[in-house]
């Protein structure tokens, strides 16, 4: 026999009226159908979107499983009229017939017998499996404790190469710092004899600044010393001047009065 290849679905809700309702758990019984959802797919495979048109009345809500492809279909026609899910069901319900149910075939029912076989040849699977697997942990278990002897081997050798390469590296970091060590003593000693050298420059620079210092003083000095003698010498000259000027004027004043009484004796003496 073929296998029937199931689609999967999707649960959608939607208002019934009662009657509607009624007409629905009525047909289910009469015809035998597992659920709603059957009745849902019949009215739906007989559904002429072109024909379809809509009206409202009072309703009660139900939920039914439906498959993609009848989903797409039903959001497709509601788009097309403008008219919600609920309304083009409850439509194509009230037009469905016992002929329309009769032609359609339902989803089959999973009956109890059914489950039980299932279960059985589930259990006896499932033993098998366990027997086949308690052999195959058995051969894996004694692979993993080689896997294990071979890899603890490998191991010891590994920590033995680790603790190796520690010592050689522990050699060669004290190595290193004994060198930096040296290399910073002899950077630091040249340092110290820049800086000595340095400090004796700058000395001899200060000194050689005081010393030029020093002489320029004495050379102001000696400068200042002779404009002072300059200056009192012209004040010596200009004071001979002021007084051999003085006793020229005296001089003349005497001579005038000597003149000024001859002139007057004589006079007088005629």
């Amino acid at each position: 026999m073929a296998k029937t290849i199931k689609t999967p679905s999707s649960p959608l809700t939607f208002n019934l009226e009662d009657s509607l309702l009624q007409k629905l758990n009525k047909l289910q019984r009469e015809y035998s159908l597992g659920s709603k959802s059957d009745l849902i797919r019949a009215a739906l495979a007989k559904l002429d979107s072109s024909s379809y048109k809509g009206s409202k009345s009072a309703q009660k809500q139900i939920s039914v499983r439906l498959e993609e492809p009848l989903k797409k279909k039903l959001l497709s026609l509601s788009k097309k009229r403008n008219v919600s899910l609920g309304k083009i069901l409850r439509d194509i319900l009230n037009d469905l017939t016992g002929e329309t149910i009769a032609s359609f075939t339902p989803t089959p029912k999973t009956t109890k017998k059914t489950v039980t076989a299932k279960k059985t040849s589930s259990k006896k699977k499932t033993a098998a499996r366990k027997t086949v697997r308690k052999s195959v942990a058995k051969k894996a278990t004694k692979k993993v404790t080689a896997k294990k002897a071979v890899k603890k081997v490998a191991a010891r050798k590994a920590v033995k190469k680790v603790a190796a390469k520690k010592a050689t590296r522990k050699a060669a970091k004290k190595a290193t710092k004994k060198v930096a060590r040296k290399a910073t003593k002899k950077t630091a000693a040249k340092k110290a004899v820049k800086k000595t050298a340095a400090k004796k420059t700058a000395a001899k620079k200060t000194a050689a600044k005081k010393a030029v210092k020093k002489t320029a003083k004495k050379a102001t000095k000696k400068v200042a010393a002779k404009k002072a003698v300059k200056k009192t010498a012209a004040k010596k000259a200009v004071k001979k001047t002021a007084a051999k000027k003085a006793v020229k004027k005296t001089a003349r004043k005497s001579a005038a009065k000597k003149t000024a009484a001859k002139k007057t004796a004589a006079r007088r003496k005629r």
